[in-house]
């Protein structure tokens, strides 16, 4: 059985640049996210879309959740107005 080639294949915000070799047996793909940093991704995790981005999805998710009415900062949150 001959493995499948994801080179060029687009997965959320990550494309497939090449074969980035094997990793505990399993395929790894080297990977540019749109925000340009380059990252490796196992095969399996890029076709269950388990994994998404390099990580600069979570960190804008995680940011946008962070600030409450456009004030809040060091965790806390501010009052409504």
């Amino acid at each position: 059985m001959r493995a499948e080639d994801l080179t060029g294949l687009v997965f959320h915000r990550l494309t497939v640049l090449s074969f980035a070799g094997k990793r505990g047996g399993r395929r790894a793909w080297q990977c540019k996210c749109v925000c340009g940093n380059l990252r490796d991704v196992m095969a399996m995790n890029l076709k269950s879309g388990h994994t998404t981005s390099c990580g600069c999805a979570l960190r804008e998710f995680t940011s946008a959740l962070n600030i409450s009415h456009g004030k809040a900062s060091g965790g806390r949150i501010s009052p409504e107005l």
